[in-house]
């Protein structure tokens, strides 16, 4: 399987990319700037190619906005993990029941 950085380059991806955007009008779903927009995947599965995913699972973005999302993502993953840990729950078994549903 390609990296995703390579993914995000593929053909398949421009195409599904473009359908995303204008489906949404080219306008951020977020702050609605008409610039520099991407596509962002609202949650991962594991063996899926980028293009794969159905449309409601992506979302255009501005780069501002995409940023902050990831931001927000990266601290719930930590405020999660603290959790686990503080309760003395194995992280390795979290992860892989969270990566099972």
């Amino acid at each position: 399987m390609n990296s995703y950085q390579e993914q995000l380059k593929s053909l398949p991806w421009k195409r599904k990319s473009e359908l995303i955007k204008a489906r949404d009008n080219y306008r951020c779903c977020i702050c609605g700037r008409k610039s520099g927009l991407e596509v962002h995947h609202l949650d991962y599965i594991h063996g899926k190619l980028a293009h794969e995913y159905y449309d409601e699972m992506l979302v255009t973005l501005c780069p501002r906005c995409h940023n902050d999302a990831h931001a927000e993502i990266k601290k719930v993953a930590i405020r999660i993990a603290y959790h686990i840990i503080k309760k003395g729950k194995d992280p390795i078994e979290i992860y892989q029941i969270l990566n099972s549903i």
